[in-house]
């Protein structure tokens, strides 16, 4: 029996330790989430203060999809390797923890999330959320770009 104990403590012990390292990789997610969204905000100052010329390329309706589609496409790459390793943590966190259920006798419930191409559901409503932001922000830098007089050209 006191082995027993041993094995359910060192199982708990490495669940807590794959959980840990979960919100870490949720800490990361959201300062590349944040990371992107300054990146594009910094480009509007950039542009709002003179220190940035429009691009001739930059005018016209298809610069909202030029500028904002490659944008989402990096920030989704990342958001997705990002979400892998989120998975492989929460597996090994849920099997140490239902090793340690088993050693306790407890029953195992079987929750079967919805999975779409390796990913939950859940998890493509948010990441959906965040390149959805992304976008709105580019395309807002965008349309400032295209429409706007910036501060310093209207002060000379």
């Amino acid at each position: 029996m006191m082995e027993d104990e041993k094995r359910v403590t060192a199982f708990l012990e490495m669940a807590r330790q794959h959980m840990q390292r979960f919100h870490e990789l949720e800490e990361i997610e959201w300062k590349i989430n944040f990371s992107v969204w300054a990146l594009i905000g910094g480009f509007a100052y950039l542009w709002v203060t003179g220190h940035m010329t429009t691009p001739v390329w930059l005018k016209g309706l298809r610069a909202f999809l030029i500028v904002s589609i490659p944008v989402m496409l990096v920030h989704g790459l990342a958001l997705l390797m990002l979400n892998r390793q989120h998975q492989t943590e929460a597996k090994f966190r849920n099997d140490y923890r239902d090793r340690a259920a088993e050693l306790l006798g407890k029953p195992i419930l079987e929750k079967r999330p919805h999975y779409i191409g390796g990913i939950r559901w859940r998890d493509w409503r948010w990441i959906g959320w965040s390149l959805l932001v992304t976008f709105g922000m580019t395309a807002s830098v965008v349309f400032l770009m295209q429409t706007a007089i910036p501060v310093v050209a209207v002060s000379r």
